[in-house]
């Protein structure tokens, strides 16, 4: 299932692949992104961010006068029929990168892939696993702060509040498991349960959790996520502080759950600052009529740095211009020692760029500078809090880093 999208110089129109047809001179770009199924929610609004971005290129004049053209396929919420819509943007399609997904198992399948295709990806989620875990050829990013930087950031708040004992409950997956070693590595060993999707997973971690503990860190998704607070809180009439991994910040954690049965869960997700915030949201109204939502100032981010990227591989000659070559000049345009460029001087960034010349953009979410593996180790955090139904944003705070120990890679 695909959707396409052309965005010439002048304007951005929506139409159906029967009607139109990329420009034979036009770079496609990938985006796979869940547009149905359990994950639903807010992806059209993800992939109007990454069109704006796009029409802004587009307007500044492409790259190698060439306009971006976006492919967007639907993952359905399902690991294998996000592989196949994959597998079709990277052979049918021809895309030279892809923005998404949102599946942690997917990102994980997919990098072997890329590498083998020579495929760029740059990924906005906060669940994908780290870009150190396997070998992707240099082809994988990471624009959102990485699995250890926000696990060790988690385990400031527990810190804080110190409860009397803390048993972390984590989605059995790459995602899950690689945020319970980075508690584990910032407090030692804490009782940890692993659970799944399944009634009888669910049954049994419930079962576990012992009946001392005053506190819980949960590390999955919203579905089975409000699924386990609710087994939990018809077994136990004992209070429990939640403690929530970035994942949950998402209105679809609350909608599945009892009035107050959260109150007063705190959490840590990345976030942007007041003014990014403020202005981003101006544009984004502006364009679609509607505010932007929490995922999608990253994914704007991401699409902007590939097309810094882009232009930034065309200026040196780059011939290809593939995955390889864009891969080589992202750390160009988005870390030390370029000339700092904010997102909002994007006709500025372009024009150094042409000249020759290194950036270092600042986005809507702040720097993005990438480490040699690709992923970004740093980055401005929301506090919450559950309150009223409602997550509240009670601070922010910069993120911690994580040294090496036994559990990361």
């Amino acid at each position: 299932m695909r959707r396409f999208f052309v965005l010439s110089i002048v304007f951005l129109s929506c139409v159906e692949p029967s009607t139109y047809e990329a420009p034979d001179n036009a770079w496609h770009i990938g985006a796979l992104l869940p547009y149905t199924g359990i994950n639903s929610s807010g992806a059209e609004n993800v992939e109007q961010a990454i069109l704006l971005a796009i029409e802004q290129t587009n307007a500044l004049g492409g790259v190698a006068e060439r306009p971006l053209w976006l492919v967007s396929r639907n993952t359905q919420s399902n690991t294998s029929l996000g592989l196949a819509e994959a597998r079709a943007l990277i052979e049918n399609d021809g895309v030279v990168a892809i923005l998404g997904p949102e599946d942690s198992g997917l990102v994980r399948i997919l990098r072997s892939i890329l590498k083998s295709k020579g495929v760029l990806q740059l990924s906005a989620d906060v669940t994908a696993a780290p870009t150190t875990v396997i070998d992707d050829g240099g082809m994988v990013f990471q624009v959102v702060p990485s699995i250890g930087t926000l696990g060790a950031s988690l385990a400031s708040l527990l810190r804080e509040a110190q409860p009397k004992k803390t048993v972390v409950f984590y989605v059995n997956d790459d995602y899950g498991i690689r945020f319970r070693d980075a508690l584990w590595c910032a407090l030692g060993e804490l009782p940890a349960i692993a659970f799944g999707e399944e009634e009888a997973s669910l049954a049994e971690a419930v079962a576990a959790f012992p009946v001392d503990a005053d506190a819980a860190v949960l590390i999955g998704y919203p579905r089975s996520s409000a699924a386990l607070i609710q087994r939990l809180s018809a077994r136990t009439s004992t209070p429990i502080r939640w403690f929530l991994a970035p994942s949950l910040r998402n209105p679809r954690l609350l909608a599945n759950l009892p009035a107050g049965a959260l109150e007063s869960a705190l959490g840590l997700a990345p976030t942007l600052s007041d003014a990014d915030r403020r202005a981003f949201e101006s544009l984004f109204t502006q364009r679609w009529g509607a505010l932007p939502s929490y995922a999608s100032p990253f994914y704007y981010d991401a699409a902007v740095l590939l097309a810094l990227a882009m232009a930034s591989a065309n200026a040196a000659g780059a011939s290809p211009l593939n995955g390889a070559a864009i891969s080589e000049h992202l750390h160009r345009v988005a870390s030390p020692p370029g000339s700092k460029v904010a997102w909002s001087q994007l006709g500025q960034a372009m024009e150094l760029i042409r000249a020759g010349e290194d950036i270092d953009y600042v986005g809507v979410t702040g720097d993005v500078d990438l480490d040699e593996s690709g992923e970004t180790s740093s980055g401005l955090l929301d506090r919450f809090e559950v309150q009223g139904g409602s997550f509240v944003t009670k601070g922010t705070q910069e993120s911690v880093s994580l040294e090496t120990c036994l559990y990361l890679p």
